[in-house]
């Protein structure tokens, strides 16, 4: 059954385009982070609350990225699929790989055929 993916691919390409962005931030939100363990560094002290703050911070981060990584991540993979389910639609059994392998990991990865 042909299923359009031009759905899928635009909401990947957003996914890839706001994972990029928050990335960037990230970036130089860890380049501030090094800057105040610098600081801390020189005066050779650090409130407790401050390294907490920082913590705290830093795992936001790490959240907001593992959430858009995943995000974007699945949706792949069902776009994947959907593109492959759709090529043996238009040509069936011309494939390399069985239909157990139609999903991304297996057509895309996999070194054996």
């Amino acid at each position: 059954m042909f299923r359009s993916p031009e759905s899928l691919a635009i909401a990947l390409s957003w996914l890839y385009g706001v994972y990029i962005a928050f990335k960037c931030v990230a970036v130089v939100m860890h380049l501030g982070f090094a800057g105040d363990i610098g600081d801390w560094k020189e005066a050779d002290f650090a409130l407790w609350t401050d390294v907490e703050t920082l913590v705290g911070k830093a795992d936001t981060l790490i959240l907001v990225d593992s959430l858009l990584a995943v995000a974007a991540g699945v949706t792949t993979l069902v776009w994947f699929w959907r593109v492959r389910i759709n090529a043996e639609a238009f040509a069936p059994r011309e494939h390399r790989y069985s239909p157990v392998w139609r999903s991304a990991v297996g057509s895309s990865r996999s070194p054996a055929g």
